[in-house]
């Protein structure tokens, strides 16, 4: 998939709140792949540059292993989220799965992704997958 002309340069989340500045950038990365927002996607992304739904402060480069129940649970389900402050823990549950349903993210995103990194990316979204319909099946409506 081409690159689009990066005709607008990327401008960081004006917050010093560490979990704002996350949700911001995640929310960012599904805009530009999905070819809503005003920023480019860049090409081509590594696995730690897909937007996955979780707080990441390491020092280290994301890995697999990185996505954790605990993890996703808490930046899905946190009621700080701007935009999802009233909705349901299943609404928020289900409204992730769709950026991680199968289909869709091989369509949307992979083709965005380093040759040499897909299958790790393919094994991460199955991940997401299972851990929230895992989070889905026991939350309160």
């Amino acid at each position: 998939m081409p690159a689009r002309p990066a005709s607008i340069p990327f401008i960081p989340p004006q917050t010093n709140d560490p979990e704002l500045y996350h949700w911001e950038i995640y929310d960012r990365r599904w805009a530009a792949i999905k070819r809503e927002g005003v920023e480019v996607v860049p090409f081509p992304l590594r696995f730690d540059q897909v937007p996955w739904p979780m707080f990441y402060s390491k020092p280290t480069m994301m890995d697999i292993d990185d996505l954790s129940e605990t993890e996703i649970s808490h930046f899905v389900l946190n009621s700080r989220r701007p935009g999802f402050e009233r909705k349901s823990a299943k609404e928020r549950l289900r409204y992730e799965l769709l950026h991680y349903h199968p289909d869709k993210f091989n369509a949307r995103v992979l083709p965005y992704v380093l040759e040499e990194e897909r299958q790790k990316v393919v094994e991460g979204a199955t991940k997401v997958t299972v851990i929230l319909h895992n989070l889905l099946r026991y939350a309160p409506a």
